[in-house]
């Protein structure tokens, strides 16, 4: 999962078995938390959504807080755009995610 904080800054977070049973109920896509009490480490050399070279990992001790009060201005999304002429680039190499992103424009036709 990739993690926004209040400034736009992103960062990869994993949560691996068991404990995953433990969070998985409790957190929504969405929701603002304070996280408390994890691990950072180097990222994954083999899938990274995010350029940046740590991540964070959950652990038994983890914390998560609600926010009720989120400031409106709290980015909602994040994302990095590959340049069209640069895509063959990323071809056979899996350090970072190269996803797809689909743009669906439709038009509502009036008859005449």
């Amino acid at each position: 999962m990739v993690l926004l904080d209040e400034e736009g800054n992103s960062i990869h977070a994993a949560i691996f078995p068991p404990i995953i049973q433990k969070f998985k109920p409790l957190i929504k896509e969405g929701v603002v938390y304070n996280i408390t009490y994890f691990r950072v480490r180097a990222s994954n050399n083999l899938y990274k959504p995010v350029f940046i070279e740590n991540m964070i990992t959950f652990t038994n001790w983890t914390k998560l807080e609600e926010v009720v009060e989120v400031p409106p201005a709290f980015p909602v999304l994040t994302y990095s755009l590959t340049p069209i002429d640069q895509l063959h680039l990323c071809v056979d190499h899996r350090e970072y995610y190269t996803g797809r992103l689909s743009y669906l424009y439709t038009t509502k036709f009036k008859r005449l």
